[in-house]
């Protein structure tokens, strides 16, 4: 009897099996998928879900990398149709979607550099032949303009997060193999501003690890005024990423080269406290007053750190010099007491 009760449920498991599999939508060919997205195109309705079906088929098994890298040139034609819509709206002088506007641009873009990285992948023969390298250089000139003026657009809103994403790729269209030695990239004027609001957006939406892909290159752009504020971001980036090492150190260079940018003076002073190191934090004390200039603030160090070594009368000596330039100076007078 348990024989038979296994054969039945063997039978049934098996019935079960061909009756889901019969009943499985068959799917479309991708190349029926295509050809319906370029008529989408041309139609100029029903982008969107054509762009989905695509994307979707992505995820089929045994597609080949032709086949990848067409599915993403198309996904970029049907952004740009997308935004040719808007366009035409704004010429007409017509209410049209400002975020839909830049949106469109943003992910043709990707769209083109997904396509061209798939492109570019060599062939069974261990051959390079890319056949959409032209199309998807075409596409990032024409759009590369108009995604600087998004992420400011973005900005403007204090939209940091979505200003993030089109500053940061402005910049690395920079450095991308398709547009590296083209005529068009020369001279570009705007990098320096785009990696600067690259930093500031990613800083700003706690995107700590992002700020600091581009710190240093907006740091070797900046002027004077905007150097020492970038070294503050990326010191905090590095605190808020918790790698001590590399913060300590940023700090001391802060320190260094932008003695009169207070953030690194009251915090590099602060972690020798917190460490019991008062020679040190007399030694930095004494370094900027030589050095850089007569600040209440190094003064005010001094006798902090006297007082945590209980040398009372120098402690005393050290607030004398603050409260003469600050009589109320609330934490001088505690030191004195």
């Amino acid at each position: 009897r348990k024989c038979l009760f296994y054969v039945l449920l063997v039978s049934v498991l098996a019935s079960y099996a061909e009756d889901k599999k019969a009943k499985a939508p068959k799917q479309t060919p991708v190349r029926t998928l295509l050809k319906e997205a370029r008529t989408a195109i041309k139609n100029n309705r029903d982008q969107r879900n054509k762009e989905k079906s695509i994307l979707e088929a992505l995820k089929r098994e045994g597609l080949t990398n032709d086949q990848k890298a067409e599915i993403y040139l198309t996904a970029s034609a049907l952004e740009h149709s997308l935004n040719d819509q808007e366009n035409l709206k704004a010429y007409l002088k017509q209410k049209y979607d400002t975020v839909a506007y830049y949106n469109t641009m943003l992910e043709a873009s990707r769209y083109a550099i997904l396509c061209d990285s798939i492109d570019t992948l060599a062939n069974e023969s261990g051959k390079v032949k890319p056949r959409y390298r032209g199309k998807n250089r075409d596409q990032l000139l024409l759009y590369r303009y108009n995604i600087y003026q998004g992420g400011r657009f973005f900005l403007r809103k204090s939209d940091y997060k979505n200003a993030y994403k089109y500053m940061s790729l402005y910049s690395d269209l920079a450095k991308h193999p398709l547009l590296v030695g083209h005529a068009k990239m020369q001279n570009d004027t705007l990098l320096q501003y785009s990696t600067y609001y690259s930093v500031l957006s990613a800083y700003n939406s706690n995107l700590h690890s992002d700020a600091l892909r581009y710190i240093d290159s907006a740091i070797s752009f900046a002027d004077s005024s905007k150097c020492p504020v970038l070294q503050e971001y990326k010191v905090r980036c590095l605190q808020a990423l918790k790698k001590d090492d590399e913060w300590l150190a940023q700090l001391k260079y802060g320190v260094n080269h932008y003695p009169k940018h207070d953030y690194f003076f009251v915090n590099l002073s602060k972690y020798y406290e917190d460490n019991k190191m008062q020679d040190e934090c007399l030694a930095l004390a004494d370094s900027m007053l030589e050095h850089v200039q007569d600040a209440t603030i190094y003064w005010y160090t001094k006798s902090l750190m006297f007082l945590h070594k209980e040398q009372w009368l120098k402690c005393v000596e050290m607030a004398d010099v603050v409260l003469k330039r600050e009589p109320e100076h609330i934490n001088a007078l505690y030191n004195k007491a």
